[in-house]
């Protein structure tokens, strides 16, 4: 069975609207922040209903999507580290 590749973008998509039930996203750390990206990793999960609360930090997207049921076994995704 031939895999299908999606972006990191649509992963996040997919994972956010599955989490704004809960009031929790995932953000994706800004380039130029190095102290940011060092903080809190490349991907981390806020909580909009305890005024933005950081509640888990250096995210693996891929591992998200796939506990969500969001991301198929047989969809990659590109542009997301770890691979």
């Amino acid at each position: 069975m031939p895999s299908v590749t999606i972006s990191a973008r649509l992963l996040m998509e997919r994972i956010n609207r599955k989490l704004v039930k809960d009031k929790q996203r995932v953000r994706k750390t800004r380039d130029d922040r190095g102290y940011e990206q060092y903080n809190l990793g490349d991907y981390w999960i806020q909580d909009d209903s305890r005024g933005g609360a950081v509640l888990e930090t250096y995210v693996d997207l891929v591992a998200l999507g796939r506990k969500l049921d969001v991301l198929t076994p047989r969809e990659e995704v590109v542009g997301c580290w770890p691979p």
